[in-house]
């Protein structure tokens, strides 16, 4: 990944990936591990990389074409010109799902074209918008006329001409004279012309002589456009490839894959400045004092070896008075013998309330080594399924992007008057989780769901460790 985001700093590096489905389930431990995917974790990497992916043969061969021939793009409006609507509609689809912008015209731009082709039936034809429709009467110099118009503005980045081949109205020379328009201009433009039909064929030869990236769909010159898009924005980005290590925190393992006891968790958390609730462990009806000095109500879980989803076990008891932590007890204590579970002891935990709930985990990547998992938490994670991935480790600008990138980003801004977390913050958290499987090759998952965001801070409030003394050095 070094390698390569070095390298697509120098010049566009294309992927196309190939065997992207997995040969069969894999026992998962974690949530974190049963939504990663393999073909996920290498889009992932792609991405973080700067690395352009495609997804067949041909977007191949479209995106070395548009590479080949288009200036960088210097932002992402992109101004769609046609003469029959239809297209263009496609094209604006297209590129607002790939995240491209299609701006609507300004009414001052859309006065000052009015006026221009006042003489014109332009005027009274045409919707000026964007896309821009000609209408099917637009002659071939009124279609090129609109282009030189259109890519004088300063509102968009990259055009998509998409002209029609409807004679009489469009002439076999446009492809020659809207070329000479837009390689005067200087922008990023591509061209569709749709069809492959002899006079299809014609144009779209003479436009790629003339250096003019042309496509036979929408989507295929969207999708072009794109590639560069993404190039340019990636080589406008820092490359931080952090080399800083901390201390190693978790040991070898006597055993072959265990969970990690919750002392060694808050031991581990605390290393990595990752916060928890205030708690105390209680391991008999005589420890219960040991609670005394927690802020009620609080939770009480089940802490044991076997158990890994406590909340699905029924072992979580919420808002437990002090004069109910007996009786809590009690229940929890009862769950394990039923399950036959091993009893390590019971959690008291205090409560933490009015956060978003945020799903934080890290799993070893075959391929790609740990990697990081941030989405919305809970109960309703796997449910949801909705989620962002990055390579670790992740810095805390790589950390921004993949929160910005997620589902989640908006309720971070307080949504329907949930707290306003501060992004920064939650990115430079994220960041330094991502180095514990780093630097601590005996953890083979770690998992905090919930991580509950409040306006304040963030509070690991349920964490899962799983190591392996099977890994060597």
């Amino acid at each position: 990944m070094r390698e390569s985001a070095e390298a697509a700093k120098k010049k566009p590096v294309i992927v196309l990936k190939v065997g992207k489905t997995s040969a069969g389930a894999r026992a998962a431990l974690t949530h974190t591990s049963s939504m990663a995917g393999d073909y996920q974790v290498y889009q992932t990497a792609f991405r973080q990389a700067g690395l352009i992916e495609v997804a067949d043969i041909e977007g191949l061969v479209d995106a070395c074409l548009a590479f080949s021939m288009l200036p960088p793009l210097s932002g992402k409006r992109v101004a769609i010109l046609t003469n029959a609507g239809g297209v263009g509609a496609i094209a604006a689809d297209e590129a607002q799902r790939l995240g491209l912008e299609v701006p609507e015209m300004k009414d001052a731009t859309v006065r000052r074209l009015r006026s221009r082709f006042s003489r014109s039936t332009l005027s009274s034809n045409a919707t000026l918008a964007n896309p821009v429709d000609l209408t099917a009467s637009a002659s071939t110099s009124e279609f090129v006329e609109m282009t030189e118009s259109l890519l004088r503005i300063d509102d968009y980045d990259a055009a998509l001409l998409l002209p029609t081949h409807q004679t009489p109205a469009i002439g076999s020379d446009i492809s020659a004279r809207l070329s000479e328009v837009i390689l005067r201009s200087g922008k990023p433009v591509c061209v569709c012309v749709i069809g492959r039909s002899d006079l299809a064929n014609r144009l779209s030869g003479d436009f790629l002589r003339r250096r003019i990236p042309c496509f036979p769909t929408p989507e295929r010159a969207v999708r072009a456009l794109w590639a560069v898009h993404s190039y340019s924005t990636h080589r406008a980005k820092p490359s931080p490839w952090a080399n800083a290590r901390m201390t190693e925190v978790v040991r070898d393992s006597d055993h072959g894959v265990e969970i990690l006891g919750q002392s060694e968790v808050r031991k581990l958390l605390t290393a990595y400045r990752i916060a928890q609730p205030r708690s105390a462990v209680i391991t008999s009806t005589r420890e219960l004092p040991k609670a005394r000095g927690l802020r009620f109500p609080v939770a009480c879980k089940l802490l044991s070896t076997g158990l890994i989803h406590k909340t699905e076990a029924g072992a979580v008891v919420l808002d437990v008075s002090s004069k109910g932590l007996a009786s809590a007890y009690s229940k929890l204590e009862a769950i394990a013998k039923k399950r036959n579970l091993p009893f390590v002891g019971v959690l008291v935990q205090e409560m933490v309330k009015d956060g978003v709930e945020i799903i934080l985990g890290s799993v070893r990547n075959a391929v790609f080594g740990p990697t990081i998992l941030f989405g919305f938490g809970g109960i309703y994670t796997e449910l949801t399924h909705d989620f962002a991935l990055g390579i670790a480790p992740l810095s805390a600008w790589e950390a921004r992007e993949m929160i910005a990138g997620s589902r989640l980003s908006p309720v971070l801004k307080g949504y329907r008057g949930g707290p306003v977390v501060e992004p920064r913050e939650l990115a430079t958290l994220v960041s330094r989780f991502s180095r514990v499987l780093v630097e601590n090759p005996f953890v083979k998952e770690i998992e905090i769901n919930p991580l509950i965001a409040t306006a304040e801070r963030f509070y690991a409030v349920d964490t899962r460790v799983f190591i392996d003394s099977g890994v060597h050095r």
